[in-house]
């Protein structure tokens, strides 16, 4: 998982580069959020969540979707290589149980819909593996 300045949760994750499937885009942010190299063989599809919605900036259709994964890592850990914006709101890497992911979530779901989905999609993978 990864956290922010404001302890915010989220898995790690980002847009499909040209050329990538979705299981290439899981292992580069994987790597580049938490230094984290993934176990390809251990990948194994968890959920979607599309969200549509206007768009909090312009006079839009927001349309987004997300693509969750279950898979195992390597022990050993490489540097992360966050993207600017990551770096500005000082994301790092973290090992986190469910419940408290879930926990500090909760406290921020009114905040923006990122927060929302994740802290949904944690609720699920709670209920699913039964942790």
């Amino acid at each position: 998982m990864v956290e922010n300045d404001h302890h915010e949760i989220k898995f790690p994750g980002g847009g499909i580069f040209e050329n990538e499937d979705e299981i290439d885009t899981l292992v580069r942010e994987v790597k580049e959020e938490t230094g984290y190299l993934v176990k390809v063989d251990t990948i194994r599809p968890f959920g979607i969540v599309e969200e549509k919605r206007l768009s909090e900036k312009e006079n839009k259709i927001w349309h987004q979707t997300n693509i969750y994964f279950i898979c195992e890592v390597y022990r050993n850990k490489e540097e992360s290589n966050f993207t600017e914006e990551e770096l500005e709101l000082n994301f790092r890497e973290i090992i986190i149980h469910v419940d408290e992911a879930i926990r500090r979530n909760e406290i921020y779901i009114h905040s923006n819909t990122i927060n929302k989905r994740e802290y949904e999609v944690l609720k699920l993978i709670k209920e699913k593996f039964n942790l």
